[in-house]
């Protein structure tokens, strides 16, 4: 039996530590791609109803820089995690949805929804209503993956910043 003894690996070229061992065992991979968006401030005295895109303004963190205006492209094919959560304020009536899709710009069809993603709320409270979502999803490099939400028929609503956040990381 061999054994390897390592402190840390880098990628080929020798210029991105792609992994690290600390003394105690624990194992980092510092390059992994990883991000986190949430909103700057509430978004107040909003009106459009049907599919609209959270566009969240606030870079918490991006590892690998794969986010840009709140949507996130996967850099590598691999198994990747989202989370999606937002507080809807003054909902009058109606349903709510929120849902990750593989479109940045417009809904065309189902068939751009992560299905699995899809959250429903038939009769949210009149004073606010919090939706969370979240997926485990195998996607191709170049991926677009991006966070929506579907007001029906409510013309008067504020999209909170408590709780309301986009984010992901690529399990393998």
């Amino acid at each position: 039996m061999s054994t390897l003894y390592v402190d840390n690996i880098y990628s080929k070229t020798g210029t991105s530590q792609a992994l690290s061992i600390d003394s105690s065992g624990r194992v980092t991979t510092p390059a992994r791609p990883a991000f986190m968006v949430r909103w700057s401030s509430s978004q107040t005295g909003l009106s459009a109803t049907g599919y609209n895109r959270l566009n969240f303004d606030n870079e918490v963190f991006d590892i690998g820089g794969n986010v840009s205006s709140g949507v996130f492209t996967t850099p590598v094919s691999g198994v990747y995690h989202f989370n999606l959560s937002q507080r809807i304020d003054s909902v009058g009536t109606g349903f709510l949805i929120i849902v990750l899709s593989n479109h940045a710009s417009t809904l065309e069809s189902a068939s751009d929804l992560f299905n699995s993603s899809y959250r429903i709320e038939g009769a949210p409270a009149p004073n606010y209503k919090s939706l969370q979502t979240s997926i485990i999803i195998e996607l191709p490099a170049s991926y677009v993956v991006a966070p929506w939400y579907y007001m029906q028929s409510d013309t008067s609503y504020n999209l909170s910043i408590t709780g309301a956040q986009f984010s992901g990381y690529l399990v393998g």
